[in-house]
């Protein structure tokens, strides 16, 4: 059987020597093709790490927090609070709260502080803040913090322990006793209350 030829220049070339010569520059096509999409994937791999990362230490830090486990809660935090958000609340507030289990007060304090710099109204926060001036020994320094929590929650237990406690020692006992009376369903404070109660009795309803 006769193959067929074709013209190439002035050349005349069988018909499977020309297709040999197309081939190649299919081959190269092909990967070109897959090449363009390598570099598509690595490029949104890229993309998304950053947001991978900032999911990972959220999730680990928040069920590490949830378990008791403040240390590694504590890492993950500072890492997001670091890197990422030095002002954003929620994790300062989950970094301060870790501080504070594992005895870090100061640490504790400067991130309420930047906690309220975002959200001046924001429940407990004040609170927890005095309770960490009450555990450094300044109790002082905790007093205005926790009657500024009675004006945001007037329920809040260790604001009203603590603002009570202060009006008691100034001798105003009607005043701290409605302040110790929002303690009564919670259980917190009771050997302090029952001595507390007590001189309350002897020096005010006894006379």
């Amino acid at each position: 059987m006769a193959k067929k030829r074709v013209k190439k220049g002035n050349k005349i070339l069988p018909k499977e020597i020309e297709g040999e010569a197309e081939a190649p520059r299919e081959f190269f096509s092909v990967w070109v093709l897959i090449a363009i999409f390598v570099v598509l994937e690595l490029g949104l791999i890229v993309l998304m790490y950053p947001t991978y990362r900032i999911q990972y230490h959220t999730k680990t830090a928040r069920t590490a927090l949830d378990k008791g486990d403040y240390q590694k809660a504590r890492r993950h935090y500072e890492w997001l609070v670091r890197k990422i958000a030095p002002k954003a609340p929620t994790p300062n507030r989950e970094l301060g709260t870790a501080y504070m289990r594992l005895e870090m007060y100061e640490e504790a304090i400067e991130c309420f502080e930047r906690v309220l710099q975002a959200l001046p109204r924001l429940g407990w926060i004040n609170s927890a803040i005095g309770e960490c001036y009450v555990k450094l020994g300044r109790p002082e320094e905790a007093l205005p913090y926790f009657e500024r929590e009675l004006t945001i929650n007037s329920l809040d237990p260790h604001a009203n322990f603590y603002v009570g406690q202060a009006l008691f020692n100034q001798g105003e006992y009607h005043n701290a006793s409605k302040h110790f009376q929002r303690l009564a369903h919670t259980g917190l404070f009771k050997k302090e209350l029952e001595q507390y109660w007590s001189e309350i009795e002897d020096k005010v309803l006894k006379k």
